[in-house]
């Protein structure tokens, strides 16, 4: 009776997770596809499609830069996912603020992501990517987001990283300083994010 009922049951929705740079994504893509865990099919890169990841914003990803073609169209999305067979997507940039608040995609994705202690992720953001402190200073007092390469280099890696990632592509590249009505707006939409995990430093 209970296998019956599991055969009817609806498929889960596939997993949109927001990779915050330097936040755990990559062990949490790992655990995701793991035969002993989870064994979600993923795309190769990373969890990332082609142009859903920071290295790959450039080039040419499924739907043109940073799969823009997608934005507001989260039912593309999952028709993509769906013909390639793939259960878990790992978006490694700005969130694709539309598909949160929309009922429609929360029905067809399942919305994840992980959060680090912010300095401790600004350290480690500069460490894995070289950067150095006068190209960190120069950043944080004049606005610069290289279109590029805007997740790894440029203002945003310095300057509210979070807020910045979380309010979407206009906010992400925009010119504006972040102020507590920002921030409290990208508290909103992290809440409707259904699961979260956080990455704090012990107090030793």
């Amino acid at each position: 009776e209970r296998a019956r009922a599991r055969a009817k049951a609806p498929p889960p929705p596939r997993v949109y997770f927001l990779h915050l740079h330097k936040c755990g994504g990559t062990s949490i893509c790992q655990l995701a596809r793991n035969s002993s865990t989870n064994s979600l099919r993923s795309p190769d890169r990373n969890c990332n499609l082609y142009g859903d990841g920071p290295r790959t914003l450039g080039q040419a990803g499924e739907r043109g830069y940073a799969n823009l073609e997608w934005e507001e169209d989260c039912e593309a999305r999952e028709s993509y996912a769906e013909a390639a067979n793939l259960q878990f997507l790992a978006v490694e940039r700005w969130l694709d603020v539309s598909y949160v608040s929309s009922p429609d995609c929360r029905a067809r994705f399942f919305f994840v992501t992980s959060l680090r202690e912010p300095l401790a992720r600004y350290r480690s953001h500069l460490a894995f990517e070289h950067i150095s402190e006068e190209d960190a200073l120069d950043w944080a007092t004049r606005l610069e987001v290289p279109r590029d390469d805007p997740v790894r280099r440029g203002t945003a890696v310095v300057d509210n990283f979070y807020v910045r990632s979380l309010l979407g592509r206009d906010f992400f590249f925009g010119t504006e300083r972040v102020n507590i009505s920002d921030a409290q707006r990208a508290k909103a939409i992290l809440a409707q994010v259904t699961r979260k995990s956080c990455i704090w430093p012990s107090s030793s």
